[in-house]
């Protein structure tokens, strides 16, 4: 992570401390949106291939966000040294306070993914835009959206979340 970034991510940081200390002050509970554009939603898919710590060789290349759903294209190189290109689908949503991650569909030419490698995939993936989306604690995602072009994560802070 440079150093812009690290700033960044530090001012999202202590700006959410001032809500959330201004909310609980007065007793009350808020609710904002939090919008993840491509950039940070292709560093969060990263980052869940990396702790899933995949051993099928996906290099990814990139990330459209539509209306409901996330294409994420990438390559794969076989046993054989061999590079074929392919997509993935997934959807987000909500459930109990927690961000779902599921992969809908996969589309790479010579790899099957076993249902056990997708719903492992599929609880990192939930994890990570969990974190992303909680750098404060007592923050509670009520609801996610795909739109194109964004995620928008609408989060509780405060009492009664």
């Amino acid at each position: 992570m440079n150093r812009y970034h690290s700033l960044r991510r530090c001012s999202i940081v202590l700006a959410l401390v001032a809500v959330s200390l201004a909310v609980t002050g007065c007793g009350r509970a808020t609710e904002f949106t939090l919008t993840l554009r491509p950039s940070r939603v292709l560093q969060i898919i990263q980052a869940a291939l990396d702790i899933a710590r995949v051993d099928v060789p996906i290099d990814i290349v990139g990330i459209e966000i539509h209306q409901g759903y996330l294409r994420v294209g990438g390559s794969y190189t076989d046993e054989e040294g061999k590079q074929t290109s392919g997509i993935v689908d997934l959807t987000l949503s909500t459930e109990d306070g927690q961000l779902k991650a599921e992969i809908v569909g996969a589309d790479i030419t010579g790899l099957d993914l076993t249902e056990e490698q997708i719903a492992g995939f599929n609880q990192i993936l939930s994890q990570e835009f969990g974190r992303a989306a909680s750098y404060v604690p007592g923050i509670r995602i009520v609801s996610v959206e795909t739109v194109e072009g964004a995620v928008k994560l609408r989060v509780r802070l405060g009492l009664g979340s």
